[in-house]
């Protein structure tokens, strides 16, 4: 998505080349601003919209800057399953199969340890894929024969959109732009030759 930005500053530069030439670098300061602006609110929110484990996804929003050369600056994530959580979609696996962690994670605000994956549980005794209560799935069996269903295995899992990147960036956009190419033409006039 681009979102497009107009900013008339004319009324400051006629008449100052100096200025003029300090614009370039005023609206890359600005947009990049901005979109570090979005980036921090992205962060903020995610705990509104998804249970946070650890800080993976949150690192990988990032932001590329704006150049005097290159008016433009990105914000978005470097994990490409955020683009499904932000305008929905399917998730297929890897290997045929998408694993839901069920009881492999005591608690779903923990991360699942590697030892609980699937593919180690099935190294393990007493544990093995197959069908129970019409639940396909990684399944352990207790000394006493009992079935607990440790990940529920599908085909493919449709993903609804829940995170609103569009509708944050945009938020951002339209309440902090001018303040940041304010900012940034006020340093580009103290920064002008005199």
């Amino acid at each position: 998505m681009r979102i497009k930005v107009d900013f008339d500053a004319g009324r400051f530069l006629r008449g100052n080349r100096d200025l003029l030439q300090q614009m370039p670098f005023a609206i890359a300061m600005a947009l990049t601003h901005t979109a570090k602006d979005a980036q921090k609110r992205l962060i903020a929110d995610l705990p509104a919209h998804f249970t946070i484990r650890d800080k993976w996804v949150s690192r990988g929003i990032r932001i590329v800057p704006a150049r005097k050369n290159d008016p433009v600056a990105e914000v978005g994530s470097k994990d490409a399953f955020m683009a499904r959580q932000a305008i929905g979609g399917v998730k297929e696996g890897k290997d045929g199969m998408v694993a839901i962690p069920i009881a492999a994670r005591a608690n779903p605000r923990r991360k699942t340890r590697p030892s609980k994956w699937p593919k180690a549980l099935l190294r393990k005794d007493r544990h093995f894929i197959g069908s129970a209560a019409g639940k396909l799935g990684v399944w352990k069996k207790s000394k006493r024969g009992r079935l607990k269903l440790m990940w529920l295995l599908r085909e493919k899992v449709n993903i609804p959109a829940r995170w609103p990147f569009l509708d944050t960036v945009s938020d951002v956009v339209r309440k902090e732009w001018h303040r940041n190419a304010w900012k940034a033409l006020e340093r580009a006039v103290k920064t002008a030759k005199r």
